[in-house]
């Protein structure tokens, strides 16, 4: 039923495509194969695995796909190995519908969201050893913005930079840290004591 409410959501949005609907791990790895979606959506409790055995999957057999983990289940370890299964974003299911579709068009477009509620969770899961890194000081400043919500835009004009160097830096962050989405940056650094997490403006 859940499904179905989204993919009529998804339906009504004329620059979305919806392709189709899977109940089990198995059936979403068998679509992905043959579609190649820019975007899947995952439940965390699938009939046969977890949306994060999918996303792991996804990511390594087909890394051009973004996942999103849209659950229930609002548990800050859960985001935490979402972001860390290579999720673009994660949507409790009693968000707004706005910040599902900001979520979709920011993976289709190879970007990453979190709302601010997602931030405040993320700020409270349990930590783990860091692993040893360094970061140039612009690298801290371009992830602590994104860890407080700001858009590659935004950050180019908080920073008086181009967007295109605010990416590079994204992407430099990124290849220190030894991760594959800003987000795990984002993630790693904050339990390196690099940067803060919470919601904007705490």
């Amino acid at each position: 039923m859940v499904g179905q409410a989204f993919a009529a959501l998804l339906r009504d949005e004329p620059d979305i495509r919806l392709i189709g609907l899977a109940t089990s791990v198995e059936v979403a790895l068998t679509r992905v194969g043959q579609d190649r979606p820019d975007v899947v959506l995952l439940d965390q409790r699938l009939s046969d695995g977890t949306g994060l055995d999918a996303a792991r999957e996804i990511r390594e057999r087909w890394p051009a796909t973004q996942c999103i983990m849209v659950t229930a289940v609002k548990d800050p370890d859960l985001v935490s190995s979402a972001l860390e299964a290579g999720c673009s974003s994660f949507v409790p299911k009693d968000s707004d519908a706005s910040e599902l579709l900001r979520a979709v068009r920011a993976a289709a477009s190879g970007d990453s969201y979190l709302s601010g509620e997602v931030l405040s969770l993320l700020s409270h899961a349990a930590p783990r050893p860091p692993a040893p890194f360094e970061l140039s000081r612009r690298e801290r400043q371009v992830l602590q913005l994104t860890a407080d919500g700001a858009s590659v835009e935004d950050i180019a004009r908080q920073l008086y930079l181009s967007a295109h160097t605010v990416r590079n830096h994204l992407r430099h962050a990124m290849a220190r840290v030894g991760v594959h989405t800003k987000l795990e940056a984002v993630v790693a650094a904050a339990r390196a004591g690099v940067i803060r997490l919470g919601e904007p403006g705490d």
